[in-house]
C-alpha cells in the first residue's frame, strides 16, 4: 500500500508524497479499524509513531522547558492527544502528519505557559494578600485612621485635588465601609494588589499633609 501511494504521488503532482511518519499514522488508523481496542495489535503500530517523533519532540520540549518532570508530562500529553486523534480516524492526509503532530505540541506548550503564568499570578496575589493582611501585620493605613486626626484626614481626602475620585472612593470603602482589598478590587475591576497600591498612594499624600 505504501509503495502504491508513493508511486501514484510521483505520477500525479496533486497527490501528496507521504513521508514515513504520515504512512505510520495511516497504518495505525487502519489497524484500529479492524483491531478495535486490542492493545496487543495497535500499540506496536503506535510505537512506530513514537520512535519517529520522540527524539525531536523531547528536544523541542527541553529547549523550552528546563524542568524534566514537566517535559515528560507534556510529552505524554502530546502522545495521548495524537493517539486519541488517530484512534478516531482523524488524519485524512491533506498534509503531512508531522504538521498536525507539531501543532499539537505547540498548543500544549502554549497551554503550559498560560497555566504557569496564571499560577504565578495567583501565588503573587496570595503572597501580597498574606503580607497585607491586617491579622498578620499592623497596616499603615489603619494607624492613620485610628488616631485623633480622623476627621481632619477625611476632610483632606475629600477635598484634595491630588487624589483621584476613584482613589478617594476606594479609600473610603476600605476604611469606613470595612471592605477588604479583594472586595474593593471586585467593585472596580482591579486586583487586591492594585487596590493596595492605590491605598498606599493615598496614604503617602495624607502623611505629607499631616
Amino acid at each position: 500500500m505504501d509503495e502504491y501511494l508513493n508511486r501514484e504521488s510521483e505520477n500525479n503532482p496533486n497527490v501528496i508524497l507521504y513521508d514515513e511518519l504520515s504512512l505510520a499514522a495511516f497504518e495505525f488508523q487502519n489497524v484500529c479499524r479492524y483491531a478495535g481496542d486490542d492493545s496487543e495489535k495497535i500499540d506496536p503500530v503506535f510505537e512506530k509513531i513514537v520512535n519517529l517523533t520522540s527524539q525531536n519532540l523531547f528536544k523541542k520540549l527541553q529547549q523550552k522547558i528546563h524542568d524534566q518532570d514537566s517535559v515528560l508530562d507534556l510529552g505524554q500529553q502530546v502522545y495521548m492527544k495524537v493517539y486519541k486523534f488517530l484512534k478516531k480516524g482523524g488524519f485524512v492526509g491533506d498534509s503531512q502528519f508531522g504538521t498536525y503532530f507539531y501543532k499539537v505540541t505547540d498548543n500544549i506548550l502554549k497551554d503550559f505557559y498560560t497555566n504557569q503564568i496564571k499560577r504565578q499570578k495567583r501565588e503573587v496575589l496570595k503572597e501580597e494578600l498574606g503580607n497585607y493582611s491586617l491579622t498578620n501585620v499592623v497596616d499603615i493605613d489603619e494607624t492613620i485612621i485610628n488616631n485623633d486626626l480622623v476627621e481632619s484626614v477625611k476632610v483632606f481626602v475629600k477635598e484634595s485635588p491630588t487624589i483621584s475620585p476613584r482613589d478617594k472612593e476606594m479609600w473610603y470603602m476600605r476604611h469606613f465601609q470595612g471592605k477588604t482589598y479583594v472586595e474593593v478590587g471586585l467593585l472596580f475591576g482591579l486586583t487586591a494588589v492594585a487596590v493596595k497600591v492605590a491605598m498606599s498612594r493615598t496614604n503617602n499624600k495624607i502623611r505629607k499633609a499631616l
